[in-house]
């Protein structure tokens, strides 16, 4: 049975973390996010870890069956708020803000891209999900 939760998440580029300017800044976002909605888990993505021997760029079907995405994603940053079975609509409308209001630092510094399946409900790129 699953857990009553909002989700948001985020997926973290290499890019990111390798530039000195932006990892600090994302750094600040987390912990930002962290005071927001406690329990931040960064994920270590197994696909970053995978490179086809094969993978050729002009050949699309060399490369690993995966949205580009999480091809150059080191990091998969989720937070999540529960409530109680017997909460209001308010009281879970708030839970939604404030996974979106939590994950609104580390969404301007790594970009656009989340992991659909555990995406914010309230993404306004939603189209662009991975």
């Amino acid at each position: 049975m699953g857990e009553p939760l909002a989700l948001s998440s985020r997926l973290i580029p290499t890019s990111v973390v390798n530039d000195t300017s932006t990892r600090e800044d994302l750094l600040d976002a987390l912990i930002d996010a962290e005071r927001t909605s406690p329990g931040v888990c960064l994920l270590k993505v197994s696909p970053f870890n995978y490179k086809s021997c094969t993978e050729d760029p002009e050949d699309p079907y060399s490369a690993p069956s995966i949205h580009p995405a999480w091809r150059s994603t080191i990091f998969h940053a989720t937070t999540a708020n529960q409530w109680n079975w017997n909460s209001t609509v308010a009281e879970i409308q708030e839970h939604y803000k404030t996974v979106h209001h939590a994950m609104e630092g580390v969404r301007k510094v790594a970009g656009h891209d989340a992991y659909m399946n555990e995406a914010d409900v309230c993404e306004k790129n939603w189209q662009g999900m991975s």
